[in-house]
């Protein structure tokens, strides 16, 4: 039984202990008025019963005993799996933590390999998995990506090494800044004084993304097993994004959620936030920062996110969009919204400025083991020409 829903159009689907369920055929489709109550929804789901099992092997080649291995859902393939064509919005809450598996959160119970480096997980739904395997407190670890249940995967170890690094702005060494690592390991923290360190780094290519209120930067790196590696990073000046939310009678929306993505005119948007989220403040009004890209600007407000898109930020300027109206989707609508369109002439940022200013999560450093909550959504556009453009 679900209670207190807002009217419109929902999508059902099942979760055990917190774990998706493979539904039986399309998920049942549920239009709500006000004050309306539905009965008789049933959701047929298979019960998980797949199995991952291989053999695990040592940088030597041979069979490693006693070593962790551990299975998580693909979180972008559980987003991308609704049907093409369909509007639809999901919004997935996970806890990070540095625990196995290169601080990628386990949901199900991890196997230990026995004296053959045999393994096996059991239990599993028709999901898309990524096995991780970890033996020596983390320093040798395997991992296998794109793995369906009841596959056969072998995993073979090798040295994870340290990624270390420099975040330069205009005025010095950044002050507190944000790190994603975007590769073989993929993970993301704060950090102060324009220095950053990750640990345990599976070998591979990585795009080094920094984000802080002094700019933004990007760099690649190739990081080899045993050898540590380093990147130096130089912010450019980030883009600045204010506005005002109202309902349709013109009353301020306080307290929402706002947030800048990018667009990249696939219908697709896709949602990270690191720490607090940023929030309209008292009279509606926001200040979001970001770097120079065409993004999206997102409100997170049930039943479906808000959305204006193609809004071109330029580096170092202020883009006003002045007052939007964001109005509750009607039952069956996609994604979308109205509202003033984009100030013509982007203007220099002004310090101050608006409210609910997008910052990086409190500084943790490389030493920082704490709970980072991230949040994904997609929304996504008709194939059929219903989604209204910004």
């Amino acid at each position: 039984k679900l209670v207190g829903l807002s009217p419109g159009s929902y999508h059902l689907g099942a979760l055990d202990r917190g774990r998706p369920l493979h539904l039986r055929g399309p998920a049942p489709s549920v239009e709500l008025a006000a004050a309306e109550h539905k009965t008789g929804v049933d959701l047929a789901v298979d019960r998980p019963v797949g199995v991952i099992s291989g053999t695990v092997t040592g940088a030597d080649g041979k069979p490693l005993a006693d070593a962790w291995v551990s299975v998580q859902l693909d979180l972008m393939a559980m987003l991308a799996r609704d049907a093409p064509g369909q509007p639809r919005s999901r919004t997935i809450a996970i806890e990070d933590t540095d625990g196995p598996g290169g601080g990628e959160a386990a949901t199900y119970p991890p196997a230990l390999t026995d004296a053959q480096g045999h393994y096996a997980i059991g239990g599993l739904p028709p999901a898309t998995f990524t096995v991780v395997a970890e033996a020596q407190r983390g320093l040798l670890r395997a991992r296998a990506a794109d793995i369906k249940p009841d596959a056969v995967v072998d995993l073979h170890m090798v040295g994870v090494t340290a990624l270390t690094g420099t975040v330069t702005g205009a005025a010095g060494p950044a002050a507190l800044f944000s790190v994603e690592l975007d590769g073989p390991t993929r993970t993301q923290r704060s950090f102060t004084d324009g220095k950053f360190s990750f640990d345990r780094v599976d070998p591979g290519s990585y795009t080094v993304r920094v984000q802080s209120s002094d700019g933004n930067g990007e760099a690649r790196v190739d990081v080899t097993a045993g050898a540590p590696a380093s990147v130096a990073i130089t912010l450019a000046s980030n883009a600045v994004v204010i506005g005002k939310l109202v309902d349709p009678a013109g009353k301020p929306l306080a307290g929402q959620t706002v947030v800048l993505t990018p667009d990249r005119g696939d219908g697709r948007l896709q949602v990270s936030i690191d720490g607090p989220p940023p929030t309209t403040g008292p009279d509606g009004s926001f200040r979001l920062e970001h770097r120079a890209e065409t993004c999206a600007l997102m409100v997170m407000r049930p039943p479906r996110p808000f959305s204006r898109r193609g809004l071109a930020l330029v580096a170092g300027q202020t883009l006003d969009l002045g007052t939007i109206t964001v109005d509750t989707p009607s039952p069956g609508a996609p994604p979308g919204g109205s509202g003033a369109p984009p100030h013509p002439c982007p203007r220099r940022p002004r310090p101050g400025s608006g409210s609910g200013r997008s910052s990086p999560a409190p500084a943790g450093g490389a030493a920082d083991r704490s709970a980072t909550v991230a949040t994904a959504a997609i929304a996504e556009r008709s194939e059929h020409g219903r989604g209204r453009q910004p």
